[in-house]
This record gives C-alpha cells, structure tokens and sequence, in this order.
C-alpha cells in the first residue's frame, strides 16, 4: 500500500506488483484481511481518476501552446500590415496618389481594429478569471433588443458578401432583467461564429421562447459540426473550425460567450450535426433579482 502511494506521488499511475501472493492470486479469505481489500479497490479508483486527470492536463496544456502560439501570430499580422503601410506612407521615394494614400491608411485601421478586438478578448478573459466582471441591469423587452442585434448585425459586409440571412420569430415582448452591453456582446459572438463558419446562402432563425424560463435559440441549416468541435466549442483554448476558412481572432469569442451568458446565471448549449446544421440553446431564469 505504501508502495502503491508512493507510485502515485511519483505521477505513475500503475498498481505495483504483489511481492507475496496468495493461491492462486485470489482475495484473502481471513475476515482480518478484509481492510486491505477495500484500500486496494479505493486507490485503484483513486489510480484511475489521477490517469484521467493527467492525461486531461496534457490535452489542456498542447491546446494552450497551441493557442497562445495562435495569438502571438494573430498581433503579428496586423503589426505587419500596419509597419508595412506605415513605411509606405513614411517614404520619400516615392510620390502616392491620394487614392493610394487613403487605401493605404483604411487598411492601417482596419488592423488597428482587428488588433483592438483581440486585445479586447484578452481583457474580457482577464476580468473574468479575476472576477472583475460586475454586471449593470436594467429591466427591459429582450425580443427588442434581439431585434436591434440583428438589425445592426445585417448592416455588415460578409453577411451581405455571403447572402446569409437572419430571422427572428417571436409573437410578444419579454421582459427580463439584463445587463445589455454584456449580454449583446455575447449575442454577437454566437451570431458572428454562425456567419463566419457557414457557406453563402446560409439561413439563421433565433427564436426566443417564454414558460418558466427564457429560451433563447440560435438555429443555423449550415455545415454543422463534427463532434470534436461540438465538444470544444466553448473550450478557451480550442481553434477548431469545421469549415475550410482560416481562424482568425483570438479563438475566445464562443467561449466568452458563454461566460457572458453564466454571469447572468444563464446556461449555453450547442446541438449539431455534420451538413444539416447547428442549434445553440440560451436559458435564463426569469428572476434575476440576485445576479451579481
């Protein structure tokens, strides 16, 4: 048993070998043994979950590298962009035209911005992890302001660029009591992830449900997900994409979603299948009266 402790300590997940066994290797028969049965079947219990445990950390720490490496790339490209332009910009060897000029300085601000956004994510990840996060609610019409979301949400350029459509279906105000900033930021994240990741001509349909609580669904007819993806989803270090497009951003967008959403004492879930589609599922208590 000592032995066996020790292995363990040492993060050797194997039960060592009996130096005096019994006939046949059976379980001791005297009562006075008995103890010794139930400490065995306890570490090996004890064994397997550490094993899991391990193994769970190895696979959490490869995505991690993975996605700071990520990240690192991700700063790195724009920071190129914006040198290259500025030098372009900066040099006296050669005369731009005014239309070059102004191309030149809309791309320095488009990665300024791209930059902005993934520094953005890094604080939001930040605040949380600190739990710096306080919410400021204000009691209003949810459906509203969905409908506000997705109004904005068709004014940008890749939904128009890949005909995606969004609908809403609901029949009534909800009143619920919500932070909007926060909560909007989280709406816009599963949105964007569903126009990102789907072919052109993709539909989107939200529907927004009222019981005993509020259902919120975000349903897609686009490429779906394999199961790994499905799983990480709303794993921070994941990057996966079920689709051929390049990942861009920091990668945290779904998962501060969900973040968003549990700081309302909400819960997030995703369904998903490989060529039909995805459905993510939003609830909410009604009475919110004691988030913090």
């Amino acid at each position: 048993i000592i032995e066996w402790i020790l292995l363990l300590s040492k993060g050797i997940y194997q039960e060592p070998k009996r130096k005096r066994k019994n006939a046949n290797n059976k379980p001791y028969k005297n009562p006075r043994f008995s103890i010794f049965q139930d400490i065995f079947i306890q570490l090996r219990t004890l064994m397997g979950i550490l094993k899991r445990n391990e193994l769970e950390r190895k696979e959490l720490e490869k995505m991690r590298k993975e996605w700071t490496a990520g990240i690192s790339h991700d700063l790195k490209t724009p920071l190129t962009y914006i040198k290259g332009y500025s030098f372009m910009l900066s040099s006296t060897e050669h005369e731009w035209s005014e239309q070059e000029r102004q191309e030149f300085a809309a791309q320095i601000k488009k990665q300024a911005i791209h930059m902005e956004n993934i520094i953005e994510d890094l604080n939001t990840v930040f605040h949380f992890d600190h739990g710096q996060f306080p919410l400021n609610l204000n009691k209003q019409d949810i459906s509203q302001f969905i409908h506000e979301i997705v109004m904005e949400i068709t004014e940008n350029p890749l939904l128009k660029q890949k005909n995606i459509s969004i609908g809403i279906n609901t029949t009534q105000p909800v009143i619920f009591t919500f932070d909007e900033q926060i909560l909007k930021r989280a709406i816009n994240n599963l949105l964007m992830n569903a126009i990102i990741h789907n072919p052109n001509n993709t539909e989107i349909m939200i529907s927004i449900m009222n019981s005993d609580k509020l259902m919120i669904k975000i349903s897609d007819n686009g490429v779906g997900m394999n199961n790994e993806t499905r799983k990480n989803l709303f794993n921070r270090y994941y990057r996966g994409t079920s689709t051929k497009i390049p990942s861009e951003g920091t990668g945290l967008g779904m998962s501060i979603a969900k973040q968003l959403i549990e700081a309302h004492q909400g819960t997030v879930s995703v369904e998903s299948t490989l060529n039909k589609g995805t459905v993510v599922y939003i609830s909410f208590k009604l009475d919110l009266t004691n988030a913090s």
